[in-house]
């Protein structure tokens, strides 16, 4: 009997749940299946959700108070949100909130994974590497909608979460609850043995192995400086049995005085999403997904980190604004700069040991002094044309002197 429940639960992908692994070893296949298991089953789930539009309403609220339990600062952000997205493409534009619906346009972000484009309303608009980093909304729940945001509990996706984890604690145990949820409880910090940490993470098997809790803490100084997360994700089947309908994501920075005093700061950053409507059915133009589909007002101040170029959209002086393009972009950058300037905008390690090596950095691109005779070519003819411009101007005003003279 106990052969055939082994099997039966083999069949299903379930064995790895009911482990418990101490750490070392890390030789055992187990919690390596059980992260595979969960991987493909993400990767399902997307498949069955490639594109789909909708709204949400989104608050944000910070707290950061000092010694003494003494508020230094806190605010409350709150948007009416639409949101599209397609394949990995993905689409967030931010409105304030009025009377519970869509104010006036703050932002329109779009992250194709290769390229991200933004317009901020009323100041500028930027173009940028795709993927993840500090300076992204990719995957950052309450500013990305697509459906693999909201397994993004930490600061990674769940299955690159959980082998950071695994490589670092000390403790991996994964059961089946009565509820029939999956738990994963994570404990013990490898490499600091005196340093607490602790995480449990909730799956649900049923519906693609989707994230339902995140609860993390983990200390990353001596001084017991902490990180918690407390992470929860509610589905409404009636609502939509393949997107959720409410996402609360609670993080807290505790900042240790090293003398032992009261804590140096506490940081809070609460977010809350509700989904407002969801339809996978309809049909996403992929126009919306393009710079051209921000509808970039004309005269709006564009910031191309790719290129390293900065121009005004819409130039009159060239419809593309090539040449506003030339006059500002640099010729060549030494490389020791471009060196500095990649390590000055690499992603910070975030989190006691669990940091995203795979975030985008934004690079400058080499030019090349090839395009110096280009440059000047063009400048030479701005100066003729301006030339040109004053003389006939000149002309036209001693002939208008004259006739003004002869009367």
């Amino acid at each position: 009997m106990r052969a055939a429940c082994f099997f039966i639960l083999l069949l299903a992908g379930l064995w790895p749940c009911v482990q418990a692994v101490e750490k070392p070893p890390m030789a055992d296949a187990e919690p390596k299946q059980l992260i595979e298991t969960i991987r493909r089953a993400h990767e399902v789930s997307l498949l069955n959700v490639p594109l789909g539009a909708g709204t949400a309403r989104v608050t944000i609220s910070r707290e950061q108070v000092g010694q003494g339990g003494k508020t230094m600062g806190s605010e409350q952000e709150r948007l009416y949100v639409e949101y599209a997205f397609k394949g990995e493409k993905t689409r967030t534009d931010q409105y304030d909130l009025a009377d519970g619906g869509k104010g006036n346009l703050k932002s329109k972000h779009i992250n194709t994974g290769e390229v991200a484009y933004g317009l901020h309303a009323g100041r500028n608009a930027y173009i940028a590497r795709g993927g993840g980093g500090d300076l992204s909304y990719y995957e950052k729940v309450g500013y990305d909608f697509h459906p693999r945001t909201f397994d993004v509990a930490g600061w990674l996706p769940l299955p690159k979460e959980l082998e950071a984890l695994l490589s670092d604690s000390r403790q991996f145990k994964s059961s089946i609850r009565s509820d029939g949820l999956l738990e994963i409880n994570i404990a013990g910090n490898r490499l600091h043995e005196d340093w607490k940490r602790s995480a449990t993470i909730v799956l649900d098997p049923q519906a693609d192995c989707h994230v339902v809790e995140y609860d993390y803490a983990s200390q990353w100084d001596e001084y017991g400086s902490s990180t918690t997360i407390r992470y929860t994700v509610e589905r409404d089947a009636v609502f939509s049995a393949l997107y959720p309908r409410r996402v609360v994501r609670e993080l807290v920075e505790d900042i240790k005085d090293p003398n032992g005093r009261p804590p140096l700061t506490k940081t809070t950053i609460r977010t809350e999403v509700e989904i407002l409507s969801f339809t996978g059915a309809q049909t996403v133009p992929d126009r919306d997904f393009t710079f051209e589909g921000l509808e970039v007002p004309v005269g709006t101040e564009v910031t191309d980190s790719i290129r390293d170029l900065r121009y005004l959209y819409g130039s009159p002086l060239d419809e593309e604004g090539q040449l506003g393009k030339l006059l500002t972009e640099p010729l060549v950058q030494p490389e020791a700069e471009m060196a500095e300037s990649k390590d000055s905008l690499r992603p910070e390690t975030q989190g006691a040991g669990i940091a995203d090596t795979e975030g985008a950095t934004t690079e400058r691109s080499p030019r090349h002094s090839s395009r110096l005779p280009y440059v000047l070519a063009v400048l030479a003819a701005v100066i003729a044309a301006s030339a040109v411009v004053l003389i006939l101007r000149r002309r036209a005003s001693r002939s208008n002197g004259r006739t003004t003279g002869a009367d």
